[in-house]
């Protein structure tokens, strides 16, 4: 009788759906509701970190910004780049164009690469500056 090695079974990384994002851990994807809680309550985010290539060369990967909320969606353009959420998935993305649509500001959301995500009601903050030396918050 021959003997079979058991093969060790990897772990399988947890896929959190709303955030898009393969984590060991759900340390990014709670990162990343803080920084929306925080633009929801008006408040603007300093040294926001995402990877990611799909943004370059506009954003590099890993590189830090600044995130301002959004008091009024008409004012975001085609262009802006803003973080958002479409089919559940959380981006920091290109406005690729706009429309008024039930009485509220709908965006569809792409890459810088040509690829579009979707259209979205869900627009939290937008990128302001882009920078790779962390910037220290004021008092």
């Amino acid at each position: 009788m021959s003997k079979k090695k058991k093969k060790k079974q990897k772990s399988v990384p947890e896929v959190d759906p709303h955030f898009g994002a393969v984590t060991e851990d759900r340390s990014n994807y709670n990162y990343v509701l803080s920084v929306i809680a925080d633009l929801l309550a008006g408040k603007t985010v300093i040294n926001y970190k995402e990877g990611g290539t799909s943004m370059e060369p506009k954003i590099r990967n890993g590189q830090l910004q600044t995130l301002v909320p959004i008091s009024d969606l008409g004012t975001i353009k085609k262009k802006d780049i803003v973080l958002c959420k479409v089919h559940g998935k959380i981006y920091t993305h290109l406005v690729k164009s706009r429309r008024f649509r039930d009485g509220k500001w709908e965006f569809s959301i792409g890459n810088n690469h040509g690829h579009t995500n979707g259209w979205t009601f869900e627009v939290y903050g937008k990128s302001v500056a882009r920078y790779w030396k962390k910037l220290e918050k004021r008092a």
